[in-house]
């Protein structure tokens, strides 16, 4: 599996590309009201004529507006029982390869373990989130994890 790997604050991430829609300059965004429990939402953008919730992927509510390289990966994923595709926008201060995601003899801790959301591994740099798409899109559209 191929993943797409950014950095938020200190933390590094990863997202499949399977589920990688576009990667955007950071846009003004609009207000979003209350977030999911679980979710930090920082605000709406619009994308391709849909309206699309920008999420923190660490869920620590960063100052991300406040950062100079500002990048926001677009990705899509069903969530459950509904047929449509949904998209939600990640919040990335710097997006930075583009390499193979590989778990196999790697210490490794599932979403459970920490978040529902982010499963976590340790590669030759350190700590890398795997973010499961389809858990946080369904978190944020439907305000349910796991």
């Amino acid at each position: 599996m191929l993943g797409l790997y950014f950095v938020v604050g200190r933390e590094r991430l990863t997202v499949p590309v399977s589920f990688v829609v576009e990667v955007l300059p950071a846009v003004e965004l609009d207000p979003a009201g209350a977030s999911p429990p679980g979710v930090v939402v920082l605000g709406l953008l619009r994308h391709r004529g849909q309206v699309v919730p920008l999420v923190d992927p660490t869920g620590q509510g960063s100052e991300w507006e406040s950062r100079l390289s500002r990048r926001i990966i677009v990705v899509q994923a069903h969530a459950a029982g509904d047929d449509r595709p949904r998209r939600i926008g990640l919040a990335a201060d710097r997006v930075f390869d583009l390499r193979p995601i590989v778990l196999e003899g790697r210490a490794y801790a599932p979403a459970t373990a920490l978040s529902d959301v982010r499963a976590a591994y340790a590669d030759e740099e350190g700590i890398v989130h795997l973010i499961d798409v389809n858990a946080l899109v369904r978190c944020v559209f439907i305000g349910e994890a796991g």
